[in-house]
């Protein structure tokens, strides 16, 4: 089972989230500027270097580039199309120094703000990342341009977005199960443990409990005792909770936040339902906000 846990780090790159909320128009949006033009760096050329000198040539001072439409975004989706393919601190140290380029204009900066905040944080985006977002928030909270209680807002969602990132402990919380048991998050795990945050009212909710309910890969893990699925419900009361238990599968393990840990106290950042967790048996996050499929295709790589 250990060998599953070192196999996580190529599908952190491309985590495609989607959430209770999402938007047809914007997917296929994003799709064909994704699959559009490749990018016009060469290609031949150390990605390293073709990241440092990405935006080199182009003026941050002129708001007649902002016409540009298509194209600039094309360029914008190229650009972080590269953050996989570097280390994350040139990713971050790249984001910030872009950002403090384009902070000269501010008609600029808001437009490339709105682009990473659409791509990267917005909860109907399948290119959703934290860990991309994070240097966006970092240099806002620092942003002289800004007014000190804007920036304390962003330090605040700041704090909460850096929560539970990949290869930290997973946030402790209280929960009662279905058989009205307390028990506590960091208790028992055994296996490679699927988290998952869902809302009794979210129609996609009960879409993805379906789709896991249905996955050959997820049940035979499931029934070789070397994977977990844990719901937590942590919105709502415990009785719409418990008329709702039905409709989790009996082989998955069942609770509800009756601390409010979760969201209020916020111990976990829960953008949109349902919010997905990996977790290994040392309950330390393997993968954030992740798509079921990409837990679905990791455990059909691995057999039990």
């Amino acid at each position: 089972m250990k060998k599953i846990k070192y196999v996580f780090a190529w599908l952190v790159l491309s985590c495609f989230c989607f959430s209770c909320g999402n938007s047809g128009d914007t997917a296929a949006r994003q799709d064909s500027l994704t699959q559009a033009s490749p990018s016009p760096t060469p290609e031949k050329k150390d990605v390293n270097e073709v990241f440092k000198d990405y935006w080199k040539d182009f003026n941050f001072q002129d708001t007649l580039s902002l016409k540009q439409g298509d194209q600039l975004e094309q360029r914008f989706v190229n650009y972080i199309a590269l953050f996989p393919k570097v280390a994350p601190d040139s990713m971050q140290a790249g984001v910030k120094a872009m950002l403090s380029a384009a902070a000269a204009e501010p008609q600029v900066l808001q437009y490339f703000l709105e682009k990473y905040d659409h791509y990267l944080y917005n909860p109907s985006s399948p290119l959703r990342n934290d860990l991309y977002y994070e240097p966006v928030l970092s240099f806002l909270v620092g942003h002289q341009g800004l007014d000190a209680s804007t920036r304390s807002r962003y330090s605040t969602l700041l704090k909460l977005l850096q929560k539970n990132m990949p290869g930290n402990s997973a946030a402790d919380f209280p929960y009662v199960d279905r058989h009205g048991k307390k028990l506590r998050l960091s208790a028992g795990a055994t296996a490679l443990r699927l988290l998952v945050f869902y809302d009794p009212g979210c129609q996609h909710c009960a879409e993805i409990i379906e789709s896991l309910r249905s996955s050959a890969a997820i049940n035979a893990h499931i029934d070789a005792k070397q994977f977990e699925v844990l719901a937590i419900c942590p919105v709502g009361d415990e009785a719409t909770w418990k008329a709702y238990d039905k409709s989790i599968p009996a082989t998955w393990a069942n609770g509800f936040d009756y601390s409010k840990a979760v969201i209020e106290g916020e111990r976990y950042d829960v953008k949109a339902f349902p919010t997905l967790y990996l977790l290994d048996e040392d309950n330390k996050v393997l993968l954030k906000d992740v798509d079921w499929q990409q837990v679905d295709a990791l455990l059909r790589n691995h057999r039990p």
